[in-house]
């Protein structure tokens, strides 16, 4: 298999988003270095950089040291990338679909119809920390649809709607079970 230039960069820089996961992981209240490192700040490429981490939030961005600070990441030929976000996910309530997007890079998860129950003990969890290696979540909420429309399959109690004069109903003040959904930001 022939990887082209792009391809090589994309994987880089998933090795380093999984190696920085797992020293966050492991150090979530300590500071770390990563130096000489690539970073892409989501409009431009600035070479030999070295990135301090404080509390894990960004504390630093300047110039490479000629040497790197005793127990820093090497970031040598790496990129490092601002989080992604998936714009459409359907998480149905498993948290582990979150803590598997944080190892990929993604770090929000923007699911398009949740059960507002799930929404409600997710976003509960996240704010006890008990969630910190997981991507966060916004949810949409649960969706309205027709009588045996999308959603219908699946088991669940969904709202529908039958006539558009229903419409104004459901929005823009839906009924207060869905209120319960967390907001887009």
């Amino acid at each position: 298999m022939n990887l082209g230039r792009s391809s090589l960069r994309t994987i880089l820089a998933l090795v380093l988003v999984c190696a920085i996961n797992a020293t966050l992981t492991r150090a979530q209240t300590s500071s770390f270095v990563i130096h000489d490192v690539r970073v892409f700040d989501g409009a431009r490429v600035v070479e030999h950089q070295d990135v301090t981490v404080t509390d894990g939030k960004i504390a630093s961005i300047g110039k490479a040291k000629k040497t790197a600070p005793a127990g820093a990441i090497d970031g040598t030929n790496k990129t490092l990338l601002p989080g992604l976000i998936d714009a459409h996910t359907h998480i149905m309530g498993q948290t582990e679909t979150l803590e598997q997007a944080l190892v990929f890079g993604v770090t929000t998860e923007l699911d398009m119809f949740n059960m507002p129950e799930s929404s409600r003990d997710i976003k509960a969890r996240e704010t006890s920390g008990e969630l910190n290696d997981a991507a966060d979540l916004r949810s949409a909420g649960i969706l309205a649809t027709a009588p045996g429309g999308h959603g219908t399959e699946y088991g669940f109690t969904i709202p529908t709607l039958t006539t558009p004069e229903e419409a104004p109903k459901w929005a823009p003040h839906p009924p207060s079970w869905r209120d319960t959904a967390a907001p887009l930001p």
